[in-house]
């Protein structure tokens, strides 16, 4: 995910459009900012949803900045839009298309929920692995008809998605609000046993090899 566009040195009003206020991308934004030297309190965020409304955003000089990931990165460089920052380069981590289920539902049916992971990893596989397939079916959901933002788009989430997808506690320590002291470990808030559990018997191994 990246943010797009440099901000106007001129302008006072810094705005970044996001897609929610108070989540988890504007989480990121502000931890990105204050790493790029920006600082997150010199700017104000503007909720806007979805990508293209982002783009328009910047365009009309409504914002002057906005967190975009794949293919609508991709749409807004092809645009003349220029990349400010890069949250994968800044090894900047937080949580983003989080799988939940709750605790009583993974002690009470676990090989539902071990059969689930297993089909995700090879899902995952089946990514890497078959770029025509993948960039059929981004097509599909994305609605996106270049095939070049396809492409680049496949080779994108190759590079930065793993094929062991463990949870990182850095990553959900991120998403916890600072304003809000809690008692509760980060462990408390994610379960890798599963995966764990599958890397073990050696589950990676055999879709591998298929």
């Amino acid at each position: 995910m990246k943010c797009a566009k440099s901000f106007l040195p001129s302008r006072k009003d810094k705005r970044i459009a996001v897609s929610r206020l108070g989540g988890i991308e504007e989480t990121a934004a502000r931890v990105a900012l204050d790493k790029i030297g920006v600082g997150a309190r010199s700017v104000s965020f503007l909720q806007a949803a979805p990508d293209p409304v982002h783009i328009a955003a910047i365009e009309s000089v409504a914002a002057q900045g906005t967190m975009l990931a794949p293919p609508g990165l991709f749409v807004a460089t092809a645009r003349g839009l220029n990349p400010l920052a890069d949250l994968g380069s800044l090894k900047i981590q937080y949580p983003t298309s989080v799988i939940a289920a709750r605790r009583f539902y993974l002690t009470k049916d676990r090989p539902v929920a071990k059969k689930f992971l297993m089909a995700l990893l090879e899902g995952l596989q089946l990514y890497r692995q078959n770029k025509n397939y993948t960039v059929q079916v981004l097509q599909k959901f994305t609605k996106q008809a270049s095939r070049e933002i396809l492409s680049q788009t496949y080779h994108y989430f190759s590079k930065n998605t793993p094929a062991m997808p463990l949870t990182d506690p850095d990553a959900i320590q991120a998403g916890l609000p600072t304003d809000k002291p809690s008692h509760r470990r980060v462990e408390d808030f994610y379960d890798n046993s599963i995966l764990e559990e599958l890397s073990r018997e050696g589950f990676m191994k055999t879709i591998t090899n298929k």
